[in-house]
């Protein structure tokens, strides 16, 4: 996981998995989806969601 402050109290939270992690699933890789979500940090609200 990964956290980038933005501005107006939101921050940016990325989550990447580990190569080996989840490989006998299927779909695509799960290191070949990034997944950022922009949080307020005020309300505790997900505002959005960018795959």
């Amino acid at each position: 996981m990964t956290t980038v402050p933005g501005a107006n109290a939101v921050v940016f939270v990325s989550f990447s998995a580990r190569p080996d992690a989840c490989r006998d699933m299927e779909g695509p890789p799960l290191s070949d989806v990034p997944i950022v979500y922009a949080v307020d940090t005020t309300t505790w609200l997900i505002l959005s969601v960018q795959k």
